[in-house]
């Protein structure tokens, strides 16, 4: 289980789900890259303009990342629509071998198709929840299409 408890903890997951290397996180923010990795190791705590740099440079909820509670917003970790239990699969699934990888993301398209079938046949279920299912729809799409799995996809069916 990842260790998200800390400032510095929470400031390395920002860092590694926007994938950002050390060195430019911190010119984006403003400090050096020893700063940063001293503040990811919780050498110490970072200045009320880091965080303020952090919050605003990465749309981060100032409340999650002093306190560790989750955001209202849906944008705890500095992208939109990531929870903390899918950050930490996400942390989770790039230490990951490739094969590894491969074979969860087959796993999880199972499942929606699964998912999917079940709910196009409960028609109020679709009517009522439209709008939140298109909102995951296209976000899992745009999630597939960075990890280049969207493209397998289209070649599979155009096959």
């Amino acid at each position: 289980m990842i260790h998200i408890e800390t400032i510095g903890s929470r400031i390395r997951i920002i860092r590694k789900l926007n994938r950002i290397n050390q060195v430019d996180f911190s010119n984006r923010i403003g400090i050096s890259q020893a700063t940063l990795s001293e503040l990811e190791q919780d050498k110490y705590k970072p200045s009320v303009d880091t965080i303020l740099a952090i919050v605003e440079g990465f749309e981060v909820d100032v409340e999650w990342i002093l306190l560790g509670s989750k955001s209202f917003k849906g944008n705890v970790f500095g992208i939109s629509g990531v929870n903390e239990k899918e950050a930490n699969v996400l942390l989770q699934f790039e230490k990951l071998k490739a094969s590894d990888q491969d074979e969860i993301i087959d796993f999880i398209k199972l499942k929606i198709s699964r998912w999917l079938k079940t709910i196009m046949s409960d028609r109020e279920f679709w009517v009522t929840n439209s709008v939140r299912l298109q909102n995951r729809i296209v976000y899992t799409l745009v999630s597939l299409e960075r990890t280049g799995s969207l493209s397998e996809i289209e070649h599979s069916r155009a096959v």
